[in-house]
């Protein structure tokens, strides 16, 4: 771990889901309780409105295109059936 140069307070310090909070002293710090970290570099990426809607948009089709080739498919196998019933 690297050594450190400045003073240890005041410090920011970074957690998902949470505003940064700046601690004045260790009692502070410890009072946050866990996952808290030094930069926010380390933190999980939030999606974006707009990237929920592209998944939401791409499992949509994703979906609409298993229903079809379903159908298809299951169409076909009736065909099938039903023409192997006529030659007997």
């Amino acid at each position: 771990m690297a050594e450190q140069v400045g003073p240890a307070y005041p410090k920011w310090r970074y957690k998902a889901g949470q505003q940064a909070t700046l601690v004045e002293t260790a009692a502070e710090e410890k009072a946050l309780g866990p996952g808290w970290v030094d930069s926010p570099t380390g933190l999980p990426k939030t999606a974006t409105p707009a990237e929920v809607k592209s998944a939401a948009d791409a499992k949509a089709a994703a979906d609409a295109k298993a229903a079809a080739d379903k159908k298809a498919a299951d169409e076909k196998a009736a065909a099938e059936k039903k023409a192997a019933e006529a030659k007997e």
